[in-house]
């Protein structure tokens, strides 16, 4: 009874910090493990300012899966477009990955999210909505003593950097009891630098069956045939996670999980084009 219970509140909390990240403010009270909890604070090295992802050790693991001698998926290789490439942060800001540790009382927490330093405005509101982002499924768990070791890891990065736009994702593990399954997620939080404003899947993406007949196109190519069922238009309509939607030089991607599985779908620009809303973001990229 009590692994049932355990379980309940995992899938509570990850479906939380899932929405939370996407089309919210990042000032939200509860935003910040509080200062009694214990854990450690720190700030890592800046990165460059030039724009450059840093996605390979985001999606380590997510890219293509590793796990197996047959790859779950495997991302499709499409060159940057002209607009991503002319968009990206030219030295607007700079990048810092700052870390967050706990563990003690059965508490095995370890965070990294990026923070921007140097933007001409709205840089606090943009921090807290990434800082909030990140430690989401620590907060939601709660940092007070547990029963059973309880562990979190939570690597972000951001994907793209734009002058004013922003796409940052979360790659989380997340292990209930020693003995418990680990459970994989991915969620993203994609910013407008110039207002600071959190954009969701429903800013962005007229939504619609030709949607996902076009996505499915791209599944099938890059879903192994182990998943071909997750592939259809129809399972994408009811598996895409639309939290998890990221911004890259050369297209859009998308978590889907099937059969237990995280699996990553991307889309070109020139095959999304159609299903964008009028939202200014889309002018770095098409």
């Amino acid at each position: 009874m009590m692994k049932k219970i355990l379980m309940i509140l995992l899938s509570a909390a990850i479906l939380a910090s899932s929405a939370a990240c996407q089309g919210q403010n990042g000032a939200s009270s509860g935003s910040s493990v509080p200062a009694s909890s214990g854990g450690s604070t720190s700030a890592g090295s800046s990165s460059s300012a030039g724009g450059t992802s840093s996605s390979a050790s985001l999606y380590s693991g997510v890219t293509s899966d590793t796990s197996s001698v047959t790859p779950a998926f495997q991302d499709a290789s499409r060159a940057p477009t002209a607009k991503a490439e002319a968009s990206k942060n030219d030295g607007n800001y700079k990048i810092k990955s700052v870390d967050f540790s706990l563990k003690k009382d059965n508490n095995d927490y370890s965070v990294s999210y990026p923070q921007l330093t140097g933007l001409a405005s709205q840089q606090d509101k943009v921090n807290a909505a990434i800082k909030n982002c990140a430690l989401k499924t620590v907060n939601s768990l709660g940092t007070g003593a547990k029963k059973v070791k309880t562990r979190v890891k939570t690597a972000g990065d951001a994907t793209y950097q734009g002058k004013t736009f922003i796409s940052i994702g979360f790659n989380e593990y997340v292990t209930l009891s020693p003995k418990g399954k680990t459970t994989h997620a991915l969620r993203t939080v994609n910013l407008n630098l110039t207002t600071g404003t959190a954009l969701s899947f429903s800013d962005l993406i007229k939504e619609s069956d030709s949607f996902y007949a076009a996505l499915a196109k791209d599944a099938k190519a890059q879903f192994s045939s182990e998943y071909a069922s997750a592939a259809t238009a129809s399972a994408l309509k009811k598996d895409l996670d639309k939290t998890s939607m990221y911004f890259t030089e050369s297209g859009v991607g998308f978590a889907v999980m099937s059969q237990s599985k995280l699996l990553r779908v991307t889309i070109g620009y020139d095959e999304i084009k159609p299903f964008v809303t009028n939202n200014a973001v889309w002018k770095n990229f098409i």
